[in-house]
């Protein structure tokens, strides 16, 4: 579909097409960047129900500035209300630290928990944790390893060296120095930083039934402390 095409349905009223149009015009596709002119198409999509739209109205909404921060988390609840996983997520995070309102845990973690039941994997990890360290919701560790294990499951790199975590200390699941290595190995061959970090100190101590291997271990803490590195780049240069 062309831009003159994908106009004329938006014209029509096609919410769909009213998304895109504005995505267009938010980044410059086809068309010269004009932020305002994606907000008045954003806005008639998210008027018309379209959760994707009103996700996107939300964040340029904040893009914009702090006095329409309130206008902003209306529309991201609005889109969370309607089962968009990544503005459940994100509301989840502004009530638990309470950006745009009084912060509310319990809310955070309900959130959370509607986008990791739809297979979003980094609320899935944030519902393991919250369970973890009981934040808006009573400890469960059963059920925190079970949210780890499907975040895992769903390709997040850092949840396969929690599943090895839990295994190792017998949390929520049975102790099992097998299961615990083959996991923290898992997050080794994922990239996680803490899976190098854990797999150090188990062959710097021998634990998990693996024998002292202090220059296994220090080449483990080596590769850790690259990924910070390169993460902290990362960072610097967005």
């Amino acid at each position: 579909m062309t831009l003159d095409e994908l106009l004329r349905a938006a014209l029509q009223g096609i919410p769909e097409t009213q998304y895109v149009v504005g995505l267009c015009y938010e980044n410059g596709l086809g068309v010269d960047t004009d932020k305002g002119v994606a907000e008045e198409w954003f806005l008639k999509a998210a008027r018309a129900g379209f959760a994707p739209a009103q996700h996107a109205l939300s964040l340029l909404l904040q893009a914009n500035g702090e006095e329409r921060l309130a206008e902003a988390v209306d529309w991201l609840r609005k889109s969370a209300l309607q089962g968009f996983p990544l503005a459940q997520y994100l509301y989840s995070l502004y009530c638990e630290g309470g950006i745009g309102m009084a912060s509310d845990p319990s809310e955070a973690f309900r959130f959370s928990l509607l986008a990791a039941n739809r297979g979003y994997y980094p609320a899935a990890r944030r519902v393991a944790s919250m369970l973890e360290q009981g934040t808006g919701v009573g400890i469960n560790l059963e059920q925190a390893f079970h949210w780890y294990y499907r975040s895992a499951e769903l390709g997040d790199v850092d949840s396969a060296t929690s599943v090895g975590r839990m295994y190792a200390g017998g949390l929520g699941v049975p102790k099992n120095d097998a299961k615990a290595l083959e996991w923290l190995q898992e997050g080794q061959r994922r990239g996680s930083t803490w899976a190098f970090l854990a797999l150090s100190s188990v062959y710097r101590s021998g634990e998990l039934g693996q024998p002292i291997d202090k220059s296994k271990a220090d080449e483990l803490a080596a590769r850790a402390q690259e990924l910070i590195e390169e993460r902290a780049k990362r960072g610097r240069s967005q």
